[in-house]
């Protein structure tokens, strides 16, 4: 919800790793297919790796979200170094650190897609859009 923040002053989303590619799976697949897994059984032992069905980079999910919005949303790809010092001071380091990692290694290689969501719940799963959609209110929308 970084970028909810972000946008309550204006129109543009700076982040660092603005070319980072996620493929972010909705909570609502999330939750179904937690209640599918604790009520279903036979799942002892088992782990699943959830994700949802594209893989984006962060400046395309806030076009997504824009155009969900109806507003010209832009991206400014900021230094990391700044963002994590500035984050370390109420954040944990060593975690900040390692998601910084993740980022620069996200960036410029698409993230793994998989169909485990709809192996599990019977449908696909949930788009960014239809996520963006899901929480306009969030954002002012």
């Amino acid at each position: 919800m970084t970028f909810a923040m972000q946008l309550q002053g204006g129109d543009v989303i700076r982040a660092p790793y603005a070319e980072a590619a996620f493929s972010a799976a909705h909570e609502r697949d999330v939750a179904e297919v937690a209640a599918r897994i604790l009520t279903g059984g036979g799942q002892a032992g088992r782990a699943y790796d959830l994700t949802g069905p594209e893989s984006l980079t962060q400046a395309q999910q806030v076009r997504i979200l824009g155009e969900t919005l109806g507003r010209p949303l832009t991206v400014e790809d900021l230094d990391p170094e700044p963002v994590l010092e500035q984050m370390s001071q109420f954040m944990d380091p060593k975690f900040l650190a390692a998601l910084f990692g993740l980022m620069a290694q996200a960036v410029g290689r698409p993230a793994p897609v998989n169909d485990v969501i709809e192996q599990i719940t019977g449908h696909p799963a949930r788009t960014y859009a239809r996520w963006a959609a899901d929480h306009r209110a969030d954002f002012g929308g």
